[in-house]
């Protein structure tokens, strides 16, 4: 019994991780418009420094977030490697 839990909760940290690995890849129609601005910035918009900082805050949390997606894959995977051996 202890072995199928085990198993479910790694498949459970793969679906997440999974999804937390895509959630940045798949674009809005809102994130695409806000992605053009960067190369035809109104007059009124910030300096162009402040844009190259605002895309490297974008990136650093785009790349948290598939680090911890790829953790949550790995200790899944351990999780379901760990529940099929107990289930034997």
């Amino acid at each position: 019994m202890l072995g199928k839990a085990i198993i479910s909760a790694g498949l459970i940290m793969n679906m997440v991780g999974a999804g937390l690995l895509a959630w940045d890849i798949i674009l809005t129609k809102t994130e695409a418009l806000e992605l053009t601005r960067h190369y035809f910035p109104e007059p009124s918009e910030p300096s162009h420094e402040i844009r190259k900082l605002l895309q490297i805050k974008e990136r650093l949390r785009v790349s948290r977030n598939a680090q911890i997606g790829l953790a949550l894959i790995v200790a899944g995977l351990c999780g379901q490697l760990v529940g099929t051996w107990l289930a034997w």
